[in-house]
């Protein structure tokens, strides 16, 4: 991901980097993540389903790992 960002930007990965954590306060993987779980939380409120599947839809094989990055990033479990 970090390679193909750097070819689109047209410089070094090192500028990119800091220019991306200089923007957003994190990196682009950090960053990427808490989109996903930002969007995982909004499934969770306005839809009927269930942690699981909207674990699997956000890309997380592993709901445990999905309930840890959830927690991490928004402070509570993705069943609260």
């Amino acid at each position: 991901m970090i390679s193909e960002l750097v070819e689109v930007a047209g410089i070094s990965e090192s500028s990119l980097l800091r220019g991306f954590k200089r923007i957003t306060g994190c990196g682009p993987i950090a960053y990427h993540a808490k989109k996903r779980i930002e969007r995982a939380a909004w499934l969770l409120v306005n839809t009927g389903m269930s942690v699981t599947s909207i674990a699997m839809d956000m890309g997380f094989d592993d709901p445990n790992y999905f309930s840890r990055v959830f927690r991490k990033v928004l402070g509570m479990a993705p069943r609260e």
